[in-house]
């Protein structure tokens, strides 16, 4: 592997984004990033801090919220100034770090939500005892977290910087670089991508999608025996709710994530054309899309999770004003 590549792209009038593009975007970008530290961090402190919220899917969602954090910290504001520019401005080694943050967040966020909903699935269909001591738990998360290592840790050694005039101006970009070559002629960086989009999306995805139909099947059409008491009917539409909620995060993840993996390959194939202001807008777009699982999913949380929604409404506020003060 290189350190270093060099080379060189033919100007282009219409490469710079017109300012109110920028503008927009920027605005966009940060309420996007103050939604997601706001809730993200809000449902994380508040499982923690309370004791009856600390329940195994409890515990696994707020793992799931706390891996959103550093996407939206490390890696969401300098792929918002990357796109823009087309320029290193922080460095290469934030570059390699970020980078390599994002693959490890959206790693563990996919494994997080696959293991949620298989837990749903025992708990509800097989009607398995599903708790588990708090140690047992926090091992698991860090198995998650050592896979997401892992799964990142190729497009932070693989990284490499590779030199550009945009307009007659020289810039910085990076790409990843293998021992078989850049990701344009490079069978490694191909095979990379492919492999990242099948761990950290289509694997958890099938997984979410037979617990979750097997879910559905057993709350909507499964009939038990005799009338049903109020406390059944209680504990059947607090099944349902969080169900809704768990199909709810799923598909966002689904639908919002898929670019973020369809991107990183297509730019294997064609890396000569990321600095025109299509790319950069593509880029753009696919940085808000793949933070947006982190807008939603505390939301989610708070409001149909039933051990959250539940808590004084005075305590949530606190957490919330704090939380806003410090931001």
């Amino acid at each position: 592997m290189t350190d270093s590549a060099s080379t060189t792209v033919s100007s282009c009038e219409d490469c710079e984004l017109n300012w109110w593009s920028v503008l927009l975007w920027g605005v966009f970008t940060v309420i996007m990033l103050l939604i997601i530290i706001v809730g993200n961090t809000a449902v994380t402190w508040i499982t923690l801090r309370f004791l009856r919220m600390q329940s195994f899917t409890n515990l696994l969602l707020a793992n799931m919220c706390f891996a959103q954090l550093p996407l939206a910290v490390f890696f969401s504001p300098f792929r918002f100034v990357y796109s823009l520019n087309s320029d290193l401005y922080f460095g290469k080694s934030y570059c390699r770090f970020s980078n390599f943050v994002a693959n490890m967040s959206v790693a563990v966020t996919a494994i997080t939500l696959s293991i949620i909903s298989v837990e749903r699935f025992l708990a509800i269909v097989w009607s398995i005892n599903t708790r588990m001591p708090k140690k047992i738990t926090l091992l698991m998360i860090i198995s998650f977290w050592v896979a997401g290592f892992a799964i990142g840790v190729p497009s932070a050694v693989n990284f490499s910087t590779i030199i550009h005039k945009d307009n007659g101006t020289t810039r910085t970009g990076y790409v990843l670089t293998w021992v078989d070559g850049d990701p344009s002629n490079s069978s490694l960086d191909h095979t990379y991508n492919v492999a990242m989009l099948h761990m950290a999306y289509v694997v958890p995805i099938c997984i979410m999608a037979v617990c979750c139909s097997s879910i559905a099947i057993k709350l909507w059409f499964s009939r038990s025996s005799g009338q049903p008491t109020q406390r059944e009917i209680d504990i059947m539409h607090y099944k349902k709710k969080e169900f809704i909620m768990l199909v709810s995060m799923m598909m966002v993840f689904a639908t919002f994530t898929l670019p973020y993996h369809l991107l990183n390959i297509y730019t294997g194939y064609d890396p000569a054309k990321q600095n025109s202001a299509h790319a950069k807008h593509l880029n753009l777009t696919v940085n808000w899309l793949v933070g947006f699982p982190a807008v939603v999913n505390p939301m989610l949380n708070l409001w149909m999770n039933s051990r959250y929604s539940s808590l004084p409404k005075t305590k949530l506020t606190a957490v919330l004003k704090a939380l806003v003060t410090t931001t």
